[in-house]
């Protein structure tokens, strides 16, 4: 949506996505809204505003990990066998034969990747304002003052659970789930504020033969951020993560 006269104008969008992800369990939701707003007073002031928040949310744990390479999906994706032997075992299901067979001896094995994606549970939530402005004003011809002031506020929770199966429900909780929430925030402010000095509006024969620009400037920015990393193990064998 769109509109406004000589003075102000506006410009109002909202969209909203929904995406499953190649991976099974995995997926991407988002909700967008942004609005701004820009206003001529005169020949001399002009001003805007933007706003922009995002709501995002993130299934899935992906193919990576934080703990390397060994704790990895793509890991159980490439070396497990591409063909079923046992046949008392489908597609879906974990084979306890193969796993002690391959099993290292260090709490690492080879477990069906699709089983591996079942078992494995991490959602990613983040809520996003980003808030804008600017100020312009023109002295005269030779001179303008331009302030630009923006904050981004950030948020996201990440939950994460690692059910028995896992490398790291084996190496962390004996073969028990595991449970972690992450809490993050980030926030930054930041303002900017310029005087100009330039001929380049002028008529005259020197302004037409020379132009002279001169900048005096200065810019603050801030940010401060926090994290909360909480993991608990050993909850019971068959706890699902919406427990």
């Amino acid at each position: 949506i769109s509109g406004g006269s000589k003075g102000p104008t506006f410009n109002l969008s909202a969209t909203t996505n929904y995406e499953d992800g190649i991976m099974v369990t995995s997926g991407y939701r988002r909700k967008l809204i942004s609005f701004r707003m820009d206003h001529e007073a005169n020949s001399k002031l002009k001003l805007g505003f933007t706003a922009r928040y995002n709501n995002q949310q993130v299934s899935g744990s992906g193919t990576n990990t934080d703990n390397g390479y060994e704790y990895a999906k793509y890991r159980a994706t490439v070396k497990y066998r591409p063909m079923i032997i046992n046949s008392s075992v489908g597609v879906e299901d974990f084979d306890a034969d193969y796993n002690d067979e391959y099993e290292s001896g260090n709490g690492l094995s080879i477990i069906n990747p699709l089983v591996l994606s079942q078992q494995s549970y991490l959602k990613t939530y983040t809520n996003a304002v980003n808030l804008g402005g600017y100020l312009t004003y023109n002295f005269n011809k030779l001179l303008s003052f331009k302030t630009t002031l923006g904050t981004d506020l950030n948020f996201q929770t990440r939950n994460g659970f690692e059910d028995s199966l896992t490398n790291t429900s084996k190496n962390n909780s004996n073969g028990t789930p595991i449970v972690r929430v992450i809490n993050s925030s980030v926030n930054t402010f930041n303002n900017s504020n310029v005087l100009t000095f330039s001929n380049a509006q002028l008529s005259s024969g020197f302004s037409n033969r020379n132009k002279i620009s001169l900048l005096v400037g200065q810019e603050s920015y801030l940010m401060s951020s926090k994290k909360n990393d909480i993991q608990v193990g050993y909850f019971p064998n068959g706890i699902t993560p919406e427990k």
